[in-house]
């Protein structure tokens, strides 16, 4: 299922009666907020492993 920002922005701006602009601006923030999770779980990631190999080489 494919979901198109501009029919997202609509269902939502139908549903709720936000303006259009207030749901681009909150989807950009969310979009931002995603984007730095995923980099703070890959940094993570990383870690472990370096941590894991570290102590298999014990």
């Amino acid at each position: 299922m494919i979901l198109y920002k501009k029919d997202v922005i609509d269902k939502l701006s139908e549903k709720t009666g936000l303006y259009k602009k207030d749901i681009k601006a909150m989807l950009v923030a969310l979009n931002e907020l995603v984007y730095e999770e995923r980099i703070y779980c890959v940094v993570v990631i990383k870690s472990m492993r370096q941590i894991s190999a570290a102590s298999c080489r014990r």
